[in-house]
């Protein structure tokens, strides 16, 4: 059980719209990730869901039930917040055994709970120990614990790895996704960080403004982003984005600093001459002799190469005031690549994104 249903949910602080009719279904068992900027209405649909923030109106449904008007402790969720909230003066296990205290469960079933739990998270030997003489990633483990216990139907994670360090950030994302997959318990987490929802999630609520902007698994926000905000705030670095021209009898769209040949197909999406040209970094790849006319090409200057280990990343000079930017982390291209060079570079023609420039809606 966790089926989350979103009914137009509306929140209004005064005149601020901090979420503006959101529609949608989060699925049972899935880890579901709230991400967008800061102030962007992320926190606020969580504190909804968990009964904190009352809406201004429309309607929550757990499991097809209409919660909207229960307090938090008939949802039948639980809730990691930000700061843990852990409490030093008891030892980790009554810290993950007080809900149930509170419930009233019998000490003895209280206390096969909590072994079951810390087995889970690997902290069992640690059960007698203050959070306060933890690591960070064992606290996180403790709350995460205490919310586990109540064996809910889902569980709200708002920021919780934010205030770790990086190494250990990347260690506890990979634990949360391990311990949900392993107990199937629907995960609702927010986070402004796209690579933890990118690299962890099943689904993305992707909002700004308080706006839903899309909602869909990681890949489809990569690959098909609905309009400009999406296609720019997923991918690291940012998708290129310019100004370009379609002339559709020609089968060709120009920028300032180059055309591009392309199949009628692609120029048939746009729905006017000028549009907002998209190309990933990651789908931009130099080319050889002979290979050019497999897709749409151009010519360009490495004006500078950044390294980050795993890939290079080559910011391209067109003729133009705005650099593209090209991802790279083939060997031969690391190795032979340098500021200076002069490349032909294409781009796959279903990776050419089209938005228009008013809207900033996706022609698909």
């Amino acid at each position: 059980m966790g089926t989350i249903e979103l009914n137009t949910l509306r929140k209004e602080f005064g005149s601020l719209v901090a979420v503006n009719d959101l529609d949608l279904t989060i699925t049972e068992g899935s880890y579901t990730m709230i991400l967008g900027p800061s102030g962007c209405g992320k926190s606020t649909t969580l504190r909804m869901i968990a009964g904190l923030e009352r809406p201004t109106s429309g309607d929550i449904f757990i499991d097809g039930n209409r919660v909207t008007d229960y307090p938090p402790r008939e949802r039948n969720l639980s809730m990691v917040f930000q700061s843990l909230a852990l409490w030093d003066h008891k030892t980790v296990r009554e810290n993950i055994a007080f809900g149930l205290k509170m419930d009233d469960v019998p000490k003895a079933e209280r206390e096969a709970a909590v072994d079951e739990v810390a087995e889970i998270l690997h902290i069992e030997d640690k059960l007698d120990q203050s959070p306060a003489s933890l690591s960070g990633g064992q606290q996180q483990r403790v709350a995460l614990g205490r919310s586990l216990v109540r064996e809910p139907d889902v569980i709200l994670l708002d920021e919780p790895l934010s205030s770790l360090d990086a190494k250990l950030r990347l260690e506890m994302r990979a634990e949360l996704s391990r311990i949900q997959q392993r107990i199937g318990t629907t995960f609702v987490h927010v986070t402004h960080n796209q690579e933890d929802a990118m690299s962890i999630a099943d689904e993305i609520i992707l909002l700004n403004d308080g706006e839903l902007q899309q909602f869909g698994n990681p890949l489809e926000l990569f690959e098909a982003p609905n309009n400009e905000f999406v296609a720019n705030f997923i991918g690291t670095p940012s998708m290129n984005l310019m100004d370009a021209t379609v002339d559709a009898g020609n089968a060709t769209i120009t920028t300032d600093g180059f055309a591009l040949s392309v199949p009628d197909a692609i120029c048939a999406r746009a729905g006017a001459d000028r549009v907002r040209l998209g190309m990933r970094p990651s789908n931009i790849r130099p080319v050889t002799n002979g290979e050019a006319d497999d897709g749409p090409s151009f010519e360009a200057t490495v004006s500078m190469v950044e390294t980050f280990g795993d890939a290079n990343w080559y910011y391209l000079d067109t003729g133009t005031d705005a650099e593209l930017v090209m991802k790279s982390a083939d060997e031969e291209h690391v190795r032979s690549i340098s500021a200076g060079d002069e490349l032909t570079v294409g781009v796959r023609p279903d990776a050419i994104h089209l938005f228009d420039t008013d809207s900033g809606e996706a022609y698909s």
